[in-house]
């Protein structure tokens, strides 16, 4: 299925925003690259078949596979992420600046936390979450795995 409408956005490579330096009382005007943000998050991880989100836990924004979170923000905090990673790179993403293990077990299931949407480029957002979804989806049972799998298709 052609997902691209006759409306669809451009793709920008880079955006020109005005920053606020609280700290010095100036405006600048600079070029940055184009970020991933909460929004563009929501639709990478929406974009996987079976996907849902809610609020969990009372206050996580939560991306799931058949019920299951793979990635998740908290509601109050949406400049920070966290998703599951396989064992191998766990302990490698913990040592970059900005992210770290995440609360409540992270350490234990092996998921970190992004501190800044910026750690990351969005090509290493896109492969992470992709994997996340992939780590949570192989845990369920063979028969929900085989029907994600042909709705992909």
């Amino acid at each position: 299925m052609n997902r691209s409408t006759s409306h669809s956005k451009p793709k920008i490579e880079k955006l020109i925003f005005l920053r606020y330096l609280a700290f010095e009382n100036k405006f600048l005007l600079h070029p940055i690259p184009f970020a991933m943000h909460i929004e563009q998050l929501r639709d990478l991880c929406l974009s996987f078949p079976g996907t849902s989100e809610g609020i969990k836990y009372g206050d996580q924004l939560c991306f799931m596979v058949m019920g299951k979170v793979f990635c998740s923000s908290n509601i109050k905090q949406l400049d920070k992420a966290s998703f599951k990673v396989s064992d191998e790179i766990f302990e490698t993403l913990c040592e970059q600046d900005g992210i770290a293990p995440a609360p409540y077990g992270g350490a234990k299931f092996k998921w970190v936390r992004v501190d800044d949407f910026d750690c990351l480029s969005d090509t290493e957002w896109a492969h992470f979450i992709q994997e996340a979804y992939q780590l949570v989806k192989v845990k369920l049972p063979k028969k929900l795995q085989t029907s994600l799998d042909d709705l992909s298709h």
